[in-house]
């Protein structure tokens, strides 16, 4: 639908979120290093993904030649891709620190800050996964941006305890 009124997407597949056919991660060693994973590697993918279409466009010849507005990208995001899409936004300082979990529990060498990336304009999330970030961290983010969630009610009743999530980001 937004490529329908003039905006280039591009929705990338991350190679590291696949699974095994009995739905057992395949390659992270526990629920807490896959979470952790594949919020780092989205940043990492989105980021990747960004210049390789911003090179394209700036290609003759390229079938993206011209189409792509360096200084007005914004990043929509589901889920970890939405909480990676605010990450990168205003910065993580140390993506290892996710609240709720003791990040001794992670090797010393992903306990990295994602740097925030000055190419984004501004963000949507739909039901992105805000509880990567503390707050201080949430208010960096000073591009416009909006969050997409389910009703508090409907949180309540599915993951009780989480029903506070999707407030977080405003």
């Amino acid at each position: 639908r937004l490529a329908s009124h003039g905006f280039v997407v591009a929705i990338p597949t991350n190679y590291d979120d696949r699974m095994t056919v009995t739905g057992e991660k395949q390659f992270y060693p526990s629920e807490e290093s896959y979470t952790l994973g594949i919020y780092i590697e989205r940043t990492r993918d989105i980021q990747y993904l960004m210049t390789r279409l911003v090179a394209d466009s700036q290609q003759s010849g390229n079938l993206l030649s011209g189409t792509i507005r360096p200084d007005q990208i914004a990043v929509a995001g589901h889920s970890v891709g939405g909480g990676a899409a605010l990450a990168l936004a205003g910065g993580d300082d140390r993506a290892c620190d996710i609240p709720g979990v003791d990040p001794t529990m992670f090797p010393p060498e992903t306990c990295i800050p994602i740097l925030p990336d000055p190419r984004i304009k501004a963000v949507v999330t739909i039901d992105g996964s805000n509880w990567f970030l503390y707050y201080a961290e949430l208010a960096k983010i000073k591009v416009p941006n909006m969050g997409i969630g389910r009703e508090w009610s409907t949180l309540a009743s599915e993951a009780p305890g989480f029903e506070h999530d999707q407030a977080r980001q405003h």
